[in-house]
């Protein structure tokens, strides 16, 4: 059976979960996973400087104790767009095994509308479609700059917009296929810059049922000679964790990989299927 590694999990440190590490590590070794990646969120819109990241150094220093699984130490770059330089600093900040780079909705939207509160997905529902469009060619315009920019390892689940744009508002006139151009010239980015993607299997639990990317994008990014990708389940909470997993490493054997990572010390380290 091929190991499993989980490279996006949220604690305590996070402002939305309360998870305990000692909690994470006991289903995570249930489950039989091998090992976990702590990867908190750093919202780079909501600081100002790296002493607004005390709790990613909380985080970094609760992975350092004797568990019965592998612990690295990460962390989520969120929307390091909006400060570029800061971002860099943050990378540098902590002895970190693994970063995340993403982009969610907020730091976007609020630049399109001023109706979008933060967490409130359901404005999806019912929101104009060129408030949707505008939103999306600018979410991918920064996902792209972050790309292109910023200090990380492995790029997080690039469809994010449609878990909810698709799957929770059921809004299908919208579709990653849409964004292909983009997309592209983002996963030449990564692949030319030794960068990962991440195949993010939250959006499996849901009535969406979507990798995030899809097989689609995946298989896109094989042909273009793409082989780094990192496995994370985006669990918020310890009976979440490697959920999706096994179905990911499923697509991705089936698509030709021979292989997926975690990192360590920043650097790729290989999990062969088996």
């Amino acid at each position: 059976m091929t190991r499993i590694f989980d490279s996006h999990i949220h604690s305590e440190f996070s402002h939305d979960s309360t998870a305990r590490l000692s909690d994470i590590c006991r289903f995570a070794k249930m489950k039989g996973v091998s090992g976990i990646t702590v990867t908190d969120h750093c919202d780079m819109h909501k600081i100002t400087g790296l002493s607004d990241m005390e709790h990613i150094k909380n985080s970094v220093k609760s992975t350092h104790g004797d568990f019965e699984i592998k612990v690295m130490s990460g962390m989520e770059l969120g929307d390091g767009f909006t400060n570029i330089e800061l971002s860099k600093e943050a990378a540098r900040s902590e002895d970190f095994d693994f970063i995340l780079c993403s982009c969610h909705a907020f730091a976007t939207m609020r630049t399109v509308t001023d109706k979008f509160q933060r967490g409130d997905f359901n404005f999806f529902k019912n929101a104009d479609d060129e408030i949707l469009k505008s939103f999306l060619d600018k979410y991918y315009d920064n996902l792209l700059l972050s790309a292109k920019m910023l200090d990380y390892d492995s790029l997080a689940h690039i469809t994010f917009p449609f878990r909810y744009i698709n799957g929770l508002a059921e809004r299908y006139e919208f579709s990653p296929e849409q964004y292909a151009d983009r997309i592209e010239e983002i996963l030449e980015t990564a692949i030319a810059r030794q960068k990962a993607i991440e195949v993010n299997t939250s959006g499996l639990s849901t009535a969406w049922g979507r990798l995030m990317p899809n097989r689609d994008i995946l298989k896109k990014y094989f042909d273009m000679g793409g082989r780094l990708v990192t496995l994370g389940s985006d669990a918020h909470k310890p009976g979440l964790i490697a959920g999706g997993i096994k179905e990911a490493i499923s697509a991705l054997r089936e698509i030709g990989f021979q292989e997926y990572f975690y990192y360590e010390k920043r650097k790729p380290v290989a999990v062969g299927f088996e």
